[in-house]
């Protein structure tokens, strides 16, 4: 899994879902431009969760899924999820190692001291900004699961699974376009 290659080059895939807090949105490229086709409101997926045996509606016959299975092509895709499914920290240091081995072991003691929940529940990655900060990424093993699941179940290869704050990110990096913020804040 892939969760945003900040500040690096990469290719999107060619068709994309967008999962906001209660929205879906398919997205499409089409002659170099990326192209909302679909959009889907107040959706309740409820993926089901194996581990747990909750009951939650049967995927097979949800009319959301159905739309998207027509919808997709049988390309790889993307999923493409609204920052509120992650925890996002910036930590700052006054010197990071040089070491590949002891800064992954000093982010790690890190973010166990700030971090409530239990480490081995999520998965985490993190990029060096820049030589004394770190920004810190984690989103919950369950949710990236249930993400599988669902790749599973419309029978579309994942390939891709990112933010949209690091997305924006590395959007205005490649562009190098400055982030202006207009009016008058008040």
């Amino acid at each position: 899994m892939e969760i945003g290659k900040l500040f690096k080059k990469y290719k999107l895939p060619e068709q994309f879902i967008y999962a906001g807090a209660d929205y879906l949105y398919l997205i499409k490229k089409e002659k170099k431009t990326y192209t909302r086709i679909g959009n889907y409101y107040d959706y309740s997926v409820n993926i089901p969760n194996q581990d747990t045996g909750t009951t939650e509606p049967d995927m097979a016959s949800n009319p959301i899924l159905d739309t998207l299975r027509t919808q997709l092509d049988s390309k790889p895709t993307g999923i493409l999820l609204n920052s509120s499914f992650f925890i996002m920290n910036i930590l700052r240091f006054e010197k990071m190692p040089f070491n590949k081995k002891k800064l992954d072991d000093i982010v790690h003691w890190r973010i166990e001291k700030i971090f409530p929940e239990k480490l081995d529940q999520y998965i985490h990655h993190y990029y060096k900004l820049n030589t004394d900060n770190i920004l810190s990424i984690l989103i919950p093993k369950e949710t990236k699961d249930r993400i599988d699941n669902l790749f599973f179940r419309l029978g579309v290869k994942q390939r891709y699974m990112g933010c949209s704050t690091i997305e924006i990110i590395n959007s205005l990096y490649r562009s190098q376009s400055p982030l202006v913020f207009s009016g008058s804040g008040r």
